[in-house]
């Protein structure tokens, strides 16, 4: 049955004078032209504050967040795009608590033995998320054509301790 309505396309489309592609939308197809920001995501990322202590070698490291600050979303790639419009588009297709700025509180406190002969670290931060995002332009005949792509690293209000050691 296939074979019979491809046949009588591609002959109607010769009688009409044109040129009917496999797979091309038809001339009555139709779509909202419109520019959006779409996200994928590509996985949890740490997006680390300013308040960072560092102690060794060995023993027990103890930090307790004193102070407020302020962590904010960033976004890179081969053009503008504004930072507002990758978190909308992340909200509604990665994780509806990612923002654009997630504000950091005092009252955390953190305790954990250190390695002999290592250096802890505790960096106090947001576990969000690193997200790629493209800016897409769809035309009324349905065709898409990406302006521009590249990376966004999005806070969430998930904050607290991220703990690593070092030789030095």
């Amino acid at each position: 049955m296939r074979k019979g309505m491809l046949a009588g396309a591609l002959t109607m489309a010769s009688m009409l004078g044109g040129l009917m592609v496999p797979g091309a939308a038809l001339a009555s197809e139709y779509c909202d032209p419109r520019t959006r920001v779409v996200t994928k995501k590509a996985g949890s990322y740490f997006l680390p504050s300013a308040t960072r202590y560092k102690d060794g070698p060995g023993g027990t490291i103890t930090a307790s967040v004193t102070r407020s600050g302020t962590i904010t979303g960033t976004v890179n790639g081969s053009m503008e795009v504004g930072l507002a419009a990758v978190v909308a588009s992340a909200k509604s297709t990665i994780n509806g608590s990612i923002s654009g700025s997630v504000a950091v509180t005092t009252g955390h406190t953190y305790t954990r033995d250190i390695a002999p002969r290592k250096y802890g670290t505790l960096t106090y931060g947001s576990w969000g998320y690193k997200a790629t995002w493209a800016k897409v332009r769809t035309y009324s005949n349905c065709n898409q054509r990406t302006l521009g792509s590249g990376t966004a690293k999005l806070p969430t209000r998930a904050v607290g301790w991220k703990y690593t050691e070092s030789s030095s």
